[in-house]
């Protein structure tokens, strides 16, 4: 099968007075492999190493969604260094390259994210 793989990114943005914006892009490919993984994951203040799945390996595409109501997180692919901040109710997608971990803390209480993987 063709185009098993579709990810979606939209944005609009528009204030009064200022400028607007509007983007967006989609990106279809063939899933080589078989998996996909979801979980959810109570992250706390310290930094945590975050599994994309056992049988994923290196994923083929990743999707992080925090689903608190108030805090943010940090994420990073490097202990200690953090590249995104995902706003509460925020999500990021992104393709991490072969071997790398991703990484993941909350900045002032523990907070809940939904974690979506799956191999190329």
């Amino acid at each position: 099968m063709a185009n098993e793989i579709t990810e979606q990114a939209t944005v609009s943005v528009s204030k009064s007075g200022g400028g607007s914006l509007a983007g967006s892009g989609t990106y279809q490919a063939d899933m080589t492999g078989n998996n996909v993984h979801s979980e959810t994951y109570d992250v706390g203040t310290v930094e945590e190493e975050i599994d994309y799945g056992v049988d994923i390996g290196t994923p083929g595409g990743v999707m992080v969604k925090n689903l608190d109501a108030i805090n943010y997180i940090q994420i990073g692919f490097a202990a200690g260094v953090y590249v995104i901040r995902l706003m509460k109710g925020q999500s990021c997608l992104f393709r991490p390259d072969s071997g790398t971990s991703l990484f993941v803390k909350a900045n002032s209480a523990t907070v809940r994210i939904q974690l979506w993987a799956w191999q190329a």
